[in-house]
């Protein structure tokens, strides 16, 4: 049920940010081209990645275990938000990324069987720059890097447990398409490093066509 309310949700907010931004002014309508990026984007992007699965190599790793074994393991879909204004062919903004990881481990120590479940949620807040190979074109082909701070929070077995990282530092560079199908409204995609290896999902623009 927590489920169908959150999709119903996301569902109600992407319908009203289509009715918001598909609106075009007189002006607008009279240009010859309609692109996905100008110098005057202001772009908004909603997407889900791959599952991710990293965090599983220090568990799968443990030189006092005998034996190890990793079971149910459940990593939802990472969540994607960016924000991006023009300049030019360059694209400056902020990047939200968010992935969820479950699982099960089992070893044997000392001829003695333990488990335990590990919980573990990992948001990154980059600072983002994107460099836009073409201008005024419906497809919208780009590369972007971007670096900022990582958030890392594990559960074992129900009790929270804060950590630091080493480096609490996140980072992505990533090649991505975007396309605005519907003048303000399109679909994106990406790969490379940013939480998730692929990633896809709608992007708004704001700003004008």
């Amino acid at each position: 049920m927590v489920l169908s309310k959150r999709a119903m949700f996301f569902a109600i907010v992407v319908t009203l940010i289509c009715l918001k931004v598909n609106g075009q002014s007189s002006d607008e309508k009279k240009r010859k081209h309609k692109g996905s990026w100008n110098s005057e984007s202001k772009l908004l992007s909603i997407g889900i990645g791959s599952p991710v699965f990293l965090a599983l190599y220090p568990f799968n790793k443990n030189e006092s275990a005998e034996t190890s074994t990793i079971t149910n393991i459940v990593s939802v879909y990472g969540q994607h938000l960016k924000g991006e204004l023009a300049m030019q062919h360059w694209g400056f903004g902020i990047s939200v990324n968010r992935s969820y990881l479950y699982f099960d481990r089992q070893y044997q120590r000392n001829n003695v069987m333990e488990s335990y479940q590990i919980v573990e949620k990992i948001v990154n807040v980059n600072l983002r720059a994107n460099y836009h190979i073409l201008k005024d074109r419906i497809i919208d082909p780009y590369v972007g890097v971007g670096a900022g701070l990582r958030v890392s929070k594990h559960w074992y077995d129900g009790d929270y447990y804060p950590t630091k990282d080493k480096l609490p530092i996140g980072v992505e560079a990533t090649i991505g398409l975007r396309c605005l199908v519907l003048g303000r409204v399109g679909i994106y995609g990406e790969c490379g490093v940013g939480r998730t290896l692929y990633q896809g999902g709608l992007s708004f623009n704001f700003g004008a066509l």
